[in-house]
């Protein structure tokens, strides 16, 4: 009976083997294209590196954001208006902090906290993400500043605003290179000093959870009046020097506005581009208008940014007017035209 049992099991195994043996092979289906969209920064909870999980050849699914002149200003984000912005295929905002935390309109820092998780509560209930915070940019408040006392100042202020903002869980926060009027013949020791308060201040933004951008500057011409000189980071040229200062994971926004060629300065930093400000010009001035306006090669902006692998939203920054809540769905409509070079 035993060696009947054994011989039972032995046949039952070799009948398995076999069957395993013949049996065609799986075949694992084939791997769909890679989609990214920047909702995917944010997983379980957990923040990701930007552009995590990319493959070769991905096509981007970039979201349209906008600054807040769509909205009239920060007294605009009503949750009436960012839902009516989300259905008409806005993800994402920029929320400037010139002219809330300085100027006539300022609000009492005491207050903007709370006014900042109002908004980010709304913002949420709308389904809109706050996706970067463009810090100031004044004479005591500037990265690149060579007066020791005004340099300080300005680590106390952005340290305040960070704390600030830290509520509205950004995930870019942008710097001005400079203020925008700058004594003759000091480039190189701001330069240094810029990359002085990156290197100290990188460490904070991280802490929140968030990166730094460094957006490049207007001026074909060095001179801006008679006594002054542009911002930095005025071309290709001296945004590189800027950016061989600065510790590796800060990055760079691309204002397609401010550049000479856009196409070209999106080529010259390339996986480093991590932000966007989008409006056209004439080239003549700051314009910030819709694009098809002026004479900024579109088509080329598109596929230069493919080519560099941009996982962040196409960040409209246009001048008050341009487009409003009321016929903001121009902002998608104008990306589904240019999006295919």
């Amino acid at each position: 009976m035993r060696r009947l049992f054994l011989s039972v099991i032995i046949f039952l195994l070799s009948t398995v083997n076999s069957q395993q043996s013949t049996a065609a092979p799986s075949v694992s289906p084939p791997q769909e294209e890679t989609f990214y969209t920047p909702s995917l920064v944010e997983r379980a909870g957990e923040r990701l590196p930007y552009g995590e999980g990319l493959g070769v050849g991905f096509f981007p699914q970039w979201q349209i954001g906008t600054t807040l002149s769509v909205f009239g200003g920060l007294n605009g984000l009503t949750v009436e208006n960012l839902r009516k912005a989300k259905s008409a295929g806005v993800d994402c905002i920029e929320i400037s902090l010139t002219g809330v935390v300085n100027g006539k309109t300022a609000i009492p820092l005491s207050m903007l906290k709370e006014r900042m998780t109002m908004i980010k509560a709304q913002a949420d209930s709308a389904g809109v993400t706050v996706w970067s915070i463009h810090m100031p940019y004044e004479v005591d408040c500037d990265p690149s500043s060579t007066d020791e006392e005004l340099f300080h100042i300005a680590e106390i202020k952005y340290r305040k605003y960070l704390d600030i903002v830290s509520v509205l869980h950004p995930h870019i926060i942008l710097f001005h290179p400079s203020f925008y009027r700058l004594e003759p013949s000091n480039r190189e020791a701001r330069m240094q000093q810029l990359a002085r308060f990156m290197k100290s201040f990188n460490e904070d933004v991280h802490k929140i959870g968030a990166e730094i951008v460094i957006e490049n500057m207007r001026g074909p011409v060095l001179q801006r009046e008679q006594y002054y000189e542009r911002a930095l980071g005025r071309n290709i040229s001296e945004m590189k020097q800027i950016m061989s200062l600065m510790p590796e994971d800060v990055y760079v926004a691309i204002d397609t506005n401010h550049a000479t060629d856009a196409v070209a300065m999106i080529e010259a930093f390339g996986q480093r581009v991590h932000h966007l400000h989008i409006s056209d010009t004439d080239g003549k001035a700051d314009r910030h208008w819709l694009p098809g306006k002026g004479i900024i090669d579109w088509q080329g902006v598109i596929r230069a940014l493919k080519e560099a692998h941009y996982a962040g939203p196409f960040m409209y920054e246009l001048k008050t007017g341009e487009v409003t809540i009321d016929n903001i769905s121009l902002l998608r409509e104008i990306f589904e035209k240019y999006k295919h070079p």
